[in-house]
């Protein structure tokens, strides 16, 4: 449990978590846990969760708190203390190897996008027309669920060009300075990275495919406190609708009597709508400030995270197995579909020809 009192004199909130870290290196009177490290951190929360990818259940682990108690330091951290998501590659590469010795492929992907003023950007492709460049969309697929068209997914061959790849993706997200901190994120950001492995046993191909989001939410903050400046009174109330929503779809999935949660009323709780209430295993980070004056936003965060402990998943294993010789068919099959969405019509009567000679499914 989490006791937040308002004075030394007032009654405490309440708050039941899973975890608690403390990390103000402060000594407080009352105070049982120890000073927790990154590394405690990644091996209570994080390393579970890449577990979970590799036993192939979708995870997801999205750190909320208001603006400087610690979200970006505990996902990212600095290059003396590497946070959550720079850890990640090198767990996800050593159990890869572990994997390839039974006799398993594995490939890994990454992506990463972040949601500013409710435009999404792809932080991993140099847009010639810079940050405000090409704007993405999201998509709704019949079996794959919810997608950013045209989001890069880079192939990364070991946890090095992971790692590399997210710190220097990292510094092109939205940020300046705020209060007495000399940056601070101000855009969503959300880290993917998607496991594939495949089994072969005699003619039978086994499948397993999963991805880890690694979501590093803005901070939330009073309007009061924005300031007159137009550009960070726009910025926030973006900021503020986001997390509003995503307050919202929390409540109504913890509540759990909704048939209707409005997923679409923001772009963050639309992407992340399978890890909130679909299929994934998915942990919350709650990032709080010991400062009596940030009370009131310090029990806002512990109540929507005491409602994220009431959300139900539904994570299954994402798993397929054919024999070989389907396999090859379908793998044609879907060479085919993705020429015909690229080819213009004169291409598509050859292509479908070629198909219906060859009899792929198209």
């Amino acid at each position: 449990t989490v006791g937040i009192v308002p004075s030394a004199a007032g009654v405490p909130h309440i708050a039941t978590v899973d975890h608690v870290f403390w990390s103000c290196d402060t000594t407080i009177p009352g105070n049982e846990n120890e000073n927790a490290t990154q590394e405690v951190l990644y091996t209570t929360i994080g390393m579970p969760l890449v577990q979970s990818i590799f036993d192939g259940h979708n995870s997801c682990l999205f750190s909320f708190g208001q603006t400087g108690s610690g979200k970006t330091y505990s996902v990212i951290g600095d290059a003396t203390n590497e946070g959550i998501a720079l850890r990640v590659g090198q767990d996800i590469f050593q159990r890869a190897k572990a994997a390839e010795g039974e006799n398993k492929e594995v490939a890994v992907e990454v992506s990463f996008l972040d949601i500013y003023n409710e435009n999404i950007r792809d932080l991993l492709h140099n847009d010639p027309e810079g940050p405000e460049g090409k704007k993405l969309q999201i998509r709704e697929h019949p079996t794959q669920g919810t997608f950013v068209e045209g989001l890069s997914q880079i192939v990364v061959t070991s946890a090095r060009e992971l790692h590399d790849m997210v710190v220097l993706s990292n510094k092109m997200r939205e940020s300046h300075s705020r209060y007495n901190m000399s940056t601070s994120s101000r855009s969503h950001g959300i880290l993917t990275v998607r496991v594939t492995q495949i089994t072969r046993s005699g003619a039978q191909v086994t499948t397993r495919r999963a991805h880890m989001h690694v979501v590093d939410l803005a901070g939330s903050e009073e309007l009061r406190r924005a300031g007159t400046n137009a550009a960070h009174l726009r910025e926030l109330s973006y900021i503020n609708k986001s997390i509003s929503s995503l307050r919202v779809v929390m409540k109504l999935l913890a509540e759990g009597t909704h048939k209707h949660i409005p997923y679409r009323d923001s772009k963050l709780t639309r992407i992340l709508k399978d890890a909130l209430g679909g299929n994934c295993v998915t942990t919350m980070l709650a990032t709080i400030s010991p400062a009596s004056t940030n009370y009131e936003e310090t029990i806002s965060t512990l109540r929507l995270a005491e409602c994220a402990r009431k959300i139900m998943t539904k994570a299954v294993v994402n798993e397929s197995a054919v024999n070989e010789g389907d396999a090859n068919v379908q793998k044609d099959g879907q060479e085919l579909n993705e020429g015909l969405q690229k080819a213009g019509t004169t291409e598509k009567e050859r292509i479908v020809d070629v198909a219906v000679v060859s009899e792929v499914p198209v």
